[in-house]
Formats: C-alpha cells, structure tokens, sequence
C-alpha cells in the first residue's frame, strides 16, 4: 500500500511541475509575414513561433535572384527590432547555415506586447542595400505556473492522500 502511494505522489508531483510554453521548435512552421520582390530578388520574411508572444522569436530569411532563379547565399543581412513606443530596439545579424545557406536565420527577443517594427536591411552584390520595414504585433505571453503555485498545489495533493490514508487507517483499527 505504501509503495503504490508513493508511485501515486510521484506522478503527481512530475504532472504538475511547470512546462515551458514559450520554447521554439525547430519543427514549427514558421508564419510568413512578408514577402516582396525588390531589385531583381524575391525575398520572403518568416517568424518561429507562429503565435509571437513576448519572449524569443526565430525569424528565417529566404533570397531568390531572380534572374539566375538561384538562392542567394552571400548576402549580409542585420535585423534591428524597434519596441512599440520606439524606445528598445535589439539588434541581430542574420546568418545561413552551413546545411542550408540560402536560408538566413536570427533570434530576437521581445520583451513587450504590442506592435514592433522590424527593420531589415540586406546588403548583396548590387550597389544598393535593401531596406525592409515589416509591423509585427506581439501578444502577451500566457501565464505560467510559478513555484509558490506548485508547492501550494502539492502540498493539498499531500494533505489529502495523506488524510485519506489516516482516516482509512483510523476505520480499519476501530473494526478490530
């Protein structure tokens, strides 16, 4: 009896331990949220996770020339995030991947809900840099369990498996 009610508050307590929501997976698919064709070049904008909260973003970059209708993969690319009153702004370069350099990719953070302006600019063989400018509307993140709400949970999980097993303890002994 005792064994099962300690593999019982076991599972319990793993079943209630907090599980990072706002993690990216790489599996996800992203959400585009801009795609345009600027001197000669297909460019196309996509956002990990694709509900965007506050917390981290993984954003993806893809270029086509479109005269070769090849990738590119030599561009310098920067990405600068501007908060909703434009007072923060973070900055990240975009890198490609050894695996796959046609794909440009960079982590910001969003520390805000609200819309936020993000500023790309791509600098290729040509002369001139091009310039995106893309709103992105960022939402709260949903609440978490926070340890004080753990512990106070486990802790009436505790006490009644505990009482249950006194009070069945208590009737058992006055049968005999």
């Amino acid at each position: 009896m005792f064994r099962n009610t300690v593999i019982l508050l076991i599972i319990f307590i793993v079943a209630g331990l907090p599980k990072d929501s706002n993690q990216i997976s790489a599996d996800d698919a992203p959400l585009q949220v801009f795609q345009t064709t600027k001197q000669g070049h297909n460019i196309s904008v996509g956002v990990q996770p694709y509900n965007l909260v506050v917390g981290s973003a993984h954003f993806i970059i893809n270029i086509v020339d479109l005269e070769r209708s090849k990738p590119v993969s030599n561009a310098t690319i920067k990405i600068v995030a501007v908060g909703p009153k434009g007072l923060e702004s973070f900055k990240s370069p975009a890198l490609s991947n050894p695996r796959d350099q046609d794909r440009y990719q960079a982590n910001l953070t969003f520390t805000k809900p609200g819309t936020w302006t993000i500023l790309i600019e791509i600098k290729l063989d040509i002369p001139e840099i091009i310039s995106l400018e893309i709103p992105l509307e960022v939402k709260n993140a949903p609440r978490r369990p926070t340890a004080a709400g753990n512990i106070i949970w486990i802790s009436v999980i505790l006490i009644v498996l505990f009482g249950s097993i006194y009070i069945w303890a208590s009737t058992k002994r006055t049968k005999h």
